[in-house]
């Protein structure tokens, strides 16, 4: 049996952590024996995580999750023993650009063990500049580099061409696109009620950040059109949502749910997901479909995003699951909304969307990229 290495910083709930989660599952089913490193001290119970909400699949899926510790002396210790029992068929993903440096000090005393593939989850120019310079200094100890969205890599590109020193000398390694996945047996069923039986919703999914547009969802559920919605909010914590500035109508309509996974949500004809990302009017780059995007696709629930964010997934338009909107003209979104939760996705058509998201197909270009083998 083939080993598979994940790394990541924590793990919290957020989008790296989904995805190394995700492809672990998937690596587990595909007859690798995979574990999770982590660059921290496992999580507790006091603060939301993914070691707590999917104990379940990590134990079913014979998953190992094991923490390096916080400190780097630690860290680099435990690369060294893991890089012993590895060899260059070792399929090595890295969500920690702390860990791809690392490992690289690694390979340099025990030879090229370890062929880390490492993945950018996010916008450079979201990054404060001496984050930013740190990342691109890191990720050039990378044995190939990928970006999760032809956003991330457009914006990663500009940022390293900026300059004939940058580019010479700090940001020399290439990035290419590697579209990001779901594990579909951890999603609910497609829906299976009527429309007379439960009111609509407008759904939050996610961590509330300010670029993802909280008070532009409330703006929106004010909107008379759009009384009969409920409002469902799933949220890592309830420490993440203050409803009490809310007029009194807006919170007798919304439900939190906080610290559950996926597999608590119970999609109900006409819900609609509202993911207003704003990265401010300067931003050249905009990457709209988030993973929580795609995880509700996969159960026939549509989303109305940002315009031009489409990025990695403008195949998936053909299955009208994603509308994009500018976010400013409340009455006009209202009538998308109101259009939107009209439509309905079969069986079948569902069925060939997630084909197309399923992580697997991730994982098949990961592995022959590896040259990895069972």
């Amino acid at each position: 049996m083939s080993r598979a290495l994940l790394f990541v910083d924590n793990l919290r709930i957020g989008g790296f952590q989904r995805l190394a989660l995700d492809q672990a599952y998937g690596l587990s089913e595909l007859g690798y024996r995979t574990t999770i490193y982590v660059l921290d001290e496992l999580p507790t119970s006091q603060t939301p995580n993914f070691l707590s909400s999917e104990q379940g699949l990590l134990s079913s899926l014979q998953v190992e999750i094991v923490s390096m510790g916080k400190s780097r002396a630690r860290q680099l210790h435990a690369l060294f023993r893991i890089a012993r029992q590895g060899n260059s068929k070792t399929l090595v993903l890295s969500h920690s650009l702390r860990a791809t440096a690392l490992t690289f000090i690694v390979n340099l005393k025990l030879g090229n063990r370890l062929r880390v593939i490492s993945t950018i989850h996010q916008l450079p120019t979201l990054s404060a500049p001496r984050q930013r310079f740190q990342r691109f200094v890191y990720a050039q100890f990378s044995w190939r580099l990928l970006a999760y969205s032809s956003a991330v890599k457009a914006d990663w590109d500009t940022r390293a061409g900026h300059n004939i020193f940058f580019r010479k000398f700090i940001a020399r390694k290439k990035i290419e696109v590697m579209r990001n996945g779901i594990y579909l047996s951890r999603l609910p069923k497609l829906y299976q009620d009527s429309r007379d039986a439960y009111s609509p919703r407008l759904i939050y999914l996610g961590r509330n950040t300010s670029w993802k547009g909280v008070s532009t969802f409330f703006e929106i559920a004010r909107q008379p059109e759009l009384k009969k919605f409920d409002l469902l909010f799933m949220v890592p914590g309830i420490d993440d949502v203050d409803l009490s500035s809310l007029d009194q109508d807006i919170r007798e309509r919304v439900t939190v749910v906080a610290g559950k996974t996926m597999a608590a949500y119970q999609p109900r004809l006409g819900d609609v997901h509202l993911y207003p990302a704003n990265y401010g009017e300067a931003a050249r780059y905009i990457e709209s479909v988030s993973l929580n995007c795609l995880e509700l696709a996969c159960v026939g629930v549509p989303t109305l995003l940002t315009r031009n964010g489409l990025g990695t997934w403008p195949d998936l338009s053909n299955f009208a699951v994603f509308h994009e909107t500018d976010w400013k003209n409340y009455s006009e979104i209202a009538r998308q909304i109101l259009e939107i939760s009209e439509m309905v996705f079969g069986d079948a058509v569902v069925s060939e969307l997630s084909s197309k998201i399923d992580i697997r197909n991730q994982l098949t270009k990961l592995i022959t990229l590896s040259g990895s083998t069972k």
